[in-house]
């Protein structure tokens, strides 16, 4: 699913008739891929994501992705090994949550930071013994992101107007160039207040 869509591109850029559609189709595919890239991970909701990490020898453990909407299942496995090895993560090697574990935050927003809390003390140190199917994302893309797509689009389409580069693989370079180059006037302006809409759900942990 793309963070925005034609339509809603076609609504913000006050066009009604279908005579760009081929080309604005393009816009979005670009804009979308940079704007993912740039943030680094998935806005949209996924269900049952499977992860396999290696305990950390402390108490908390970062998931890959956010917000952490439900777990469906935590297993503690020493030879687990990421499931390479046959019986890894039997069902006796699951836990239970609130008892043996807990997710620090539960709002389906960036405050929920995907931090899962072992309650027996630190996560054992292990190569892959931890096992996690989880959903996350939003269900609804939030409106920053989306007005933040919507307004370098906006940007993109009035490059290709004026003959600018459309290219939608360079696209991200092709942003990321502008900003950097100190764009000046109305168009460097509207760029910068989007990547500013974008930055709070920029992929800080490694």
């Amino acid at each position: 699913m793309a963070l925005f869509t034609v339509s809603e591109l076609k609504a913000y850029l006050g066009i009604a008739d279908s005579s760009e559609d081929v080309p604005l189709a393009r816009v979005v595919s670009g804009v979308d891929a940079a704007a993912k890239r740039w943030m680094k991970r998935t806005i949209e909701a996924v269900p049952e994501a499977v992860e396999y990490h290696a305990g950390t020898g402390r108490q908390r453990l970062y998931l890959m992705n956010r917000p952490v909407t439900d777990i469906t299942s935590l297993h503690l496995d020493m030879t687990g090994y990421s499931g390479q090895v046959a019986g890894a993560f039997a069902a006796e090697t699951a836990l239970t949550r609130g008892e043996d574990y807990i997710l620090d935050g539960i709002t389906a927003d960036e405050r929920n930071m995907g931090c899962l809390i072992y309650l027996r003390g630190n996560w054992p140190e292990g190569i892959g013994n931890i096992k996690v199917i989880y959903d996350h994302g939003y269900d609804v893309v939030p409106d920053d992101i989306k007005l933040g797509c919507l307004m370098i689009a906006a940007q993109v389409r009035a490059d290709r107007m004026q003959g600018g580069p459309l290219e939608s693989e360079d696209l991200g370079d092709y942003s990321y160039t502008l900003l950097r180059s100190g764009s000046s006037g109305r168009r460097g302006s509207d760029l910068r207040q989007a990547m500013n809409l974008l930055r709070p759900f920029k992929e800080v942990l490694l």
